[in-house]
């Protein structure tokens, strides 16, 4: 028996939930641009559901939304809107968001805001998802390395992503200057030995 027909069965939804988190910091040039979060700065957080049931995804709504440590942050603000909260602390403008009819094998993303980070390290975002007709809902997880899926055995999702301090990020760029700098010294080093 496949998985579609455990799914219909069962009469419980399977979604595939990946963050999708970009770095909204205007302070580095386009091409310097880090793909991290960076710490105290603005970034836009997103979530690609996709319906790995057999059946469509009726929809439904984003309850117990979580995001521990991060505050709602237009871009071109400096102060927060919201201050943080603990493990226990919802995010109000995360809940209540609308997700729309998925068919199978489909996806749909949902855009959460621009959020600012208050501590470096790995962040974490936890979300339930309850359908309109109130049946269960298991979760996919997403690994980041081997692009495998795995069932979670939990009943809300979660997931971490990497936030860099501004320290570290000027420090990889300054390395980075230096190496193509000591290669173009050595380049014309090279060149200019070749001419006598």
């Amino acid at each position: 028996m496949d998985e579609q027909q455990i799914t219909q069965q069962s009469g419980e939804y399977y979604l595939l939930i990946e963050p999708i988190v970009t770095s909204k910091s205007k302070k580095f040039l386009l091409l310097f641009r880090p793909k991290e979060v960076i710490l105290s700065e603005p970034c836009e957080i997103k979530l690609k559901i996709t319906n790995k049931s057999g059946i469509p995804f009726c929809g439904g709504v984003l309850e117990g939304a979580e995001l521990p440590f991060f505050v709602r942050k237009p871009v071109g603000t400096y102060k927060p809107v919201v201050t943080y909260g603990s493990r226990h602390e919802t995010s109000d403008d995360f809940n209540q968001q609308i997700v729309p009819h998925i068919p199978v094998e489909n996806n749909v993303t949902i855009t959460l805001g621009n959020k600012q980070a208050l501590i470096e390290g790995l962040a974490w975002i936890y979300v339930t998802v309850k359908s309109n007709d109130s049946k269960p809902i298991k979760y996919y997880q997403l690994d980041k390395l081997t692009g495998e899926q795995s069932l979670i055995e939990k009943d809300y999702w979660q997931d971490c992503f990497q936030v860099v301090s501004r320290y570290e990020i000027h420090q990889r760029y300054t390395n980075r200057l230096l190496i193509m700098l000591s290669a173009i010294m050595t380049i014309f080093m090279v060149l200019t030995l070749l001419k006598y």
